[in-house]
């Protein structure tokens, strides 16, 4: 009886055929070298499809892509003097749904003919079996193992969560997609979507957020920075002459339409010899940069945004004669801490009644001063600082003045680690974001340091000098000496010796 059906089947397909080829005016399934029509599409299951063509006139054919000779046969053969006939085979073994391929005929003196050939066979049932690696970040590459995948990346979409990766190859066993970024998550699921069907894998993926690095602004010549909450203007001084870019020392605006503009020079402090810090506050929304100078008293400009960005001189009164303004730092509660140059004394500054007071004593193990560096770590009262050309790392409890000491080595060096460990060289300008993590600019390492709990850790640089933009160690500073971050976690790097202001993006 099967014998019987296919037999009857053949028989009306021919009818079928034959009778087409006695109608010519019909526009299907004839298509005519000779004529207007010069395109035909139709949709294959596995089988065979054929198709008469007005001309006998040497007919050269061709496929594209030239992938799709795995699924997609054609032959052709003349069979009158005015016909030839195109058959086409799609192979059933390897039907796909939504395949495509174009049979391109050409006759000479006529132009060409294409025939689209698009698969409508079944999907076959999904199965995913695993992927490598387990771990990574935006812009990596993950090999997803499967079978049935369906070796067409059109008809695909791979989810890492929720968010769409893009899909670099397929083939019915395996997918190379590249990571995309996440936001608000460590660990999600990798799924991937087929005609309306969706598996996921069983492991997790864990995302891993990287320090994405870029020039933000060259030919400048910053030392310490600053920037506003939004991350729209930033302020750095110029303290070294360089020939290179030949301006004044002193005070700069960097806006956020990448205009630079002075606001300050040395000569704006009586006695000082130069400004070493700036810092914005999140409370009174202005910037402060402090001058180096003798006397009890410690001058700061004061610079207003609301007030065209005007600058004015402030001295507050310390009540110790020193070396003034090596330092400055800002917490979240609006208070300015800075320390005494001789004696490493820390003073807090109180910008509301511009006040000051003394918060205690950090006693240096080392010959060396503190540096630049000082940071209050967020959600708590922890002052931290860092002893300039040693290792020596502490923090002072803002309230009690107690000091704890994580670190009393004077030797220096290059090394990540617990804290008794780790070793700098010349720490600089420090930032704290709104985790807790404090970030040091070891600047002889060429290196963006973080502190944590655990230790001591390198997030950016460190592997020699150089000006290159690019993830995390892979980066290159060269000498830096500013740092800051805006509300939103963006990092911006004084990359001194670069000449440029860096911008750096956790994600």
């Amino acid at each position: 009886m099967k014998y019987i059906i296919l037999y009857g089947m053949c028989i009306i397909a021919q009818m079928l055929l034959f009778t087409g080829c006695e109608d010519k005016e019909q526009a299907s399934p004839y298509l005519a070298l000779d004529k207007d029509e010069l395109s035909q599409s139709f949709a294959a299951t596995a089988g065979t499809k054929e198709i008469t063509l007005f001309s006998n006139l040497e007919v050269t054919t061709g496929i594209s892509p030239a992938e799709a000779t795995a699924w997609c046969r054609f032959s052709l053969k003349n069979v009158t003097e005015d016909e030839s006939v195109l058959t086409i085979s799609v192979d059933e073994n390897t039907v796909k749904q939504g395949r495509k391929a174009t049979i391109t005929l050409t006759a000479p003196d006529y132009r060409n003919v294409k025939v689209d050939v698009i698969q409508s066979g079944i999907i076959l049932p999904i199965r995913l079996t695993g992927f490598e690696p387990q771990n990574g970040g935006k812009g990596d590459i993950v090999t997803l193992k499967g079978e049935n995948l369906g070796d067409i990346a059109a008809n695909l979409r791979v989810f890492f969560g929720t968010t769409v990766a893009e899909i670099l190859s397929a083939s019915d066993t395996e997918l190379q997609v590249k990571v995309p970024k996440i936001t608000n998550s460590e660990t999600c699921k990798i799924s991937v979507e087929l005609d309306k069907m969706k598996e996921a894998y069983t492991d997790d993926f864990m995302y891993e957020k990287r320090w994405w690095i870029e020039n933000l602004k060259v030919d400048v010549l910053p030392s310490a920075i600053a920037v506003d909450d939004a991350g729209k203007n930033i302020l750095f001084l110029r303290r070294f002459p360089d020939d290179r870019i030949p301006a004044e020392l002193g005070l700069y605006r960097l806006s956020e339409t990448g205009e630079v503009s002075f606001l300050a020079g040395y000569d704006r402090v009586a006695g000082g010899y130069g400004f070493t810090s700036v810092v914005y506050d999140n409370v009174s929304k202005k910037f402060y940069t402090i001058a180096e100078c003798g006397g009890t008293a410690i001058q700061l400009i004061v610079v207003d945004p609301a007030n065209n960005w005007s600058t004015e001189v402030k001295a507050v009164e310390a009540g110790i004669d020193g070396y003034w303004g090596v330092g400055l730092t800002a917490s979240k509660d609006g208070k300015l801490y800075t320390r005494q140059g001789w004696t490493n004394t820390v003073i807090e500054i109180d910008p509301s009644a511009w006040t000051a007071k003394t918060i205690g004593l950090v006693e240096r193990h080392g010959s060396q001063e503190f540096s630049t560096a000082l940071a209050v770590a967020t959600g708590t009262n922890h002052l931290y600082v860092q002893i300039r050309s040693t290792s020596e790392l502490a923090y002072i409890d803002v309230t009690t003045g107690e000091v704890t000491w994580l670190n009393t080595s004077t030797e220096i060096g290059y090394w990540d680690g617990a804290f008794a460990e780790a070793r700098f060289l010349r720490g600089e300008q420090m930032c704290s974001d709104d985790e807790g993590n404090i970030y040091i600019v070891d600047q002889d390492n060429h290196a963006i340091r973080m502190v944590n709990d655990i230790g001591v850790s390198t997030v950016i640089g460190g592997n020699g000098s150089g000006a290159v933009n690019g993830i995390g160690k892979d980066a290159k500073l060269c000498a830096p000496s500013g740092l800051c971050m805006d509300a939103n976690g963006v990092m911006y790097i004084g990359d001194t010796w670069n000449a440029c202001i860096r911008k750096a993006v956790f994600e």
